[in-house]
């Protein structure tokens, strides 16, 4: 008798601990925040941009976790900022350097990415990937420079945008390259931002120099 009492504790014991841990898992996936999901559903989609919408003209509430959800660019409130952002996710992905979604890289862009090298405001991790636009795995002043570059038309393609060896960021690895090339190796020229002596590392070995040159012209010659 007393052993069939303590198998029953140990069953109801075993049900107890399995429904705890059921509860816990549930409400562990339920409480994740993926930015830009606002209802939560595991995708970002247009319900996740009609409710946003919604809210921003008060026509329903969002709860903690929501407002969470919604603030895309991580600034602390949920704007028309935040929905266009996730507009464009939904249309296909947010375009390199374009911090607020509006589908242009401009002034606006450039002066987002400041504020957050200054210190004054800090983007989302999201974001972060955005404005990463050489693709080196931090935001600094040569992101800046590149979205300032490209807001100007002077720069038409980032170097996450193109290939190893398209040193003048032109979307094309061509003759024009080489003549660049060659003219830093004979001492004709210098590369004063990281990301040119990059795109010059042709063989990305971590060093530019004739073995980058000679694969360039090979290449060339095969195309």
């Amino acid at each position: 008798m007393i052993k069939a009492r303590k198998i029953l504790a140990m069953t109801m014991l075993v049900a107890v601990l399995g429904i705890t841990l059921i509860s816990t898992n549930t409400y562990a996936a339920n409480d994740e925040i993926i930015k830009g999901d606002i209802n939560g559903d595991g995708k970002i989609n247009i319900t996740d941009v009609t409710k946003i919408s919604a809210y921003l003209v008060k026509k329903i509430n969002l709860d903690k976790t929501m407002l969470a959800r919604a603030d895309y660019d991580g600034d602390g409130s949920v704007t028309t900022k935040d929905r266009d952002l996730i507009a464009q996710i939904v249309k296909g992905g947010i375009k390199l350097g374009d911090m607020n979604g509006d589908e242009k890289i401009n002034i606006t862009d450039v002066i987002k990415v400041a504020a957050h090298i200054a210190g004054k405001r800090q983007l989302s991790d999201e974001m972060l990937k955005i404005a990463d636009v050489d693709k080196n795995g931090k935001v600094d002043k040569e992101d800046l420079l590149l979205i300032s570059g490209k807001a100007k038309g002077q720069v038409k393609y980032f170097p996450a945008e193109t290939k190893k060896g398209d040193i003048n960021l032109d979307g094309k690895v061509n003759v024009t390259d080489r003549i660049i090339l060659t003219a830093f190796l004979k001492g004709y020229r210098t590369f004063k931002y990281e990301f040119y002596k990059v795109q010059a590392d042709y063989n990305g070995d971590g060093k530019i120099n004739v073995t980058d040159l000679t694969k360039l012209v090979k290449d060339l010659k095969d195309i």
